[in-house]
């Protein structure tokens, strides 16, 4: 697993050069943000003490097999770790995929694997854990969120954008790496994600798939009149 620094705070750890989780550092301790393919946790938290700090909390941004697939072997190597999530999230890492009223589209339930850990604090839009707020973003699932860094304005979007192939709204195709768009839910509901994050002006774009990408907003900016011309 190949890991990067960005910034005072920001470590990329990348695995089969493509797939990533971030540990992002505080005072004390650092935070997982997503938890990769499985069979990932010895290298994650061989990063980990690298740094010289323990993980104390994972903080998932969607519940697919790529970013949760270390979640159990992390939860059993690390006893005391704090598991975040939302509820809606926690259901489908249960296996329970009832959707709410009015929701007529399908779940492929093989996008998201059954993780036997229970999350051990559940939150929603807005809510803080540290440095770190919660935002809805929906749109490759139904239930992703990204968490957005107030000291630096960095975004840890999991899989609401890309940077492989070039960064896109997560919905507008890079054929470079079209497979997260293949995974994802609603286009279109990516999209309105998407306006909603620009509002917070973010400077560092932390993606589950591509490069950090640096003074990201004008470069997020120009993605999303991209895709807007592309999805209707």
């Amino acid at each position: 697993m190949k890991v990067t620094k960005h910034g005072a705070y920001t470590y990329k750890l990348t695995r089969l050069g493509l797939m990533n989780c971030f540990l992002v550092e505080n005072d004390h301790d650092l935070y997982l943000v997503d938890a990769n393919l499985p069979n990932s946790a010895d290298a994650i938290l061989k990063a980990a003490a690298d740094i010289g700090k323990p993980i104390t909390k994972i903080l998932l941004t969607h519940a697919h097999a790529d970013h949760v697939g270390s979640v159990d072997e992390l939860v059993t190597k690390l006893p005391q770790v704090d598991l975040v999530t939302t509820q809606n999230m926690a259901a489908f890492m249960q296996g329970n995929f009832t959707l709410p009223a009015g929701d007529q589209g399908a779940v492929k339930a093989s996008n998201f694997p059954r993780v036997n850990s229970i999350p051990t604090q559940l939150i929603k839009n807005g809510d803080k854990i540290g440095s770190l707020m919660v935002v809805d973003s929906p749109g490759h699932t139904r239930n992703h969120i990204s968490w957005f860094d107030e000291r630096d304005q960095t975004i840890y979007c999991g899989d609401s954008w890309q940077s492989a192939g070039g960064v896109a709204v997560m919905g507008d195709i890079r054929w470079l790496f079209p497979l997260p768009v293949y995974a994802t839910w609603s286009k279109q509901v990516s999209l309105q994600s998407a306006a909603e994050t620009l509002k917070l002006s973010p400077n560092r774009l932390c993606c589950g798939h591509g490069k950090v990408i640096e003074n990201a907003l004008p470069i997020m900016q120009a993605a999303y009149e991209r895709a807007k011309a592309k999805i209707k």
